[in-house]
């Protein structure tokens, strides 16, 4: 049996002295199964809470100075509803991932989406640092082709997609930007992933 270098040589033969067989359980035992996967996003962090909020929210140009194209075309102007209590967290990109993978880990695309007036509340309250930069998924009505693989039905039987929103600080102020997930681009480590947990399932689990 042929052993990888720098393994003590009184190890390699008391398993070269090992029946076959038993050698080839051992195998098994480590090459039997798929190796896991490292991490893609590190451990999730309560950043702070989200209040319940009882009245609509208008997505306003002073939500950030700088605003890419995208951001104002798909979301200047929007009106979100009330939506739930809730405890916003991050996670650190640990290595490069397209978005459709970020999605994934946080749990599919329910899980995953967030709205702007949450992170404009994240922004309001300081917990959102200026040495950071914030990538969130926010839902979106189907506008494109290519939008459509990764539409879901929503709530209202229609049909919604989620957008990358690109969320950091320049010199004087917020810059935000957002993207379609079918682009092939991704993201690279360092980055922090946003989501929302609702305190009602919470409480629910703990129960």
């Amino acid at each position: 049996m042929h052993f990888p270098r720098g393994i003590d040589p009184d190890i390699v033969n008391a398993w070269n002295g090992q029946p076959r067989e038993m050698i080839t359980l051992v195998a098994l035992e480590i090459f039997g199964k798929l190796p896991r996967k490292p991490a893609l996003l590190g451990p999730s962090e309560n950043i702070v809470t989200l209040p319940e909020r009882t009245e609509s929210f208008v997505v306003e140009k002073i939500f950030a100075k700088y605003r890419g194209s995208n951001f104002d075309s798909w979301f200047l102007g929007r009106v979100e509803e009330p939506m739930a209590a809730a405890t916003l967290h991050a996670q650190l990109l640990l290595r490069y991932s397209t978005d459709p993978a970020i999605i994934e880990d946080l749990g599919g695309y329910f899980k995953a989406r967030i709205t702007i007036a949450d992170i404009n509340h994240a922004k309001e309250s300081g917990a959102l640092r200026k040495n950071c930069v914030y990538i969130v998924y926010v839902e979106d009505k189907v506008r494109l082709p290519e939008d459509e693989p990764f539409a879901h039905d929503n709530e209202k039987g229609g049909r919604s997609v989620l957008r990358a929103v690109f969320f950091g600080w320049h010199d004087d102020g917020w810059g935000v930007d957002a993207y379609q997930v079918s682009d092939p681009g991704g993201w690279d480590e360092g980055y922090w992933i946003l989501s929302r947990n609702s305190l009602k399932s919470q409480s629910s689990k703990i129960l």
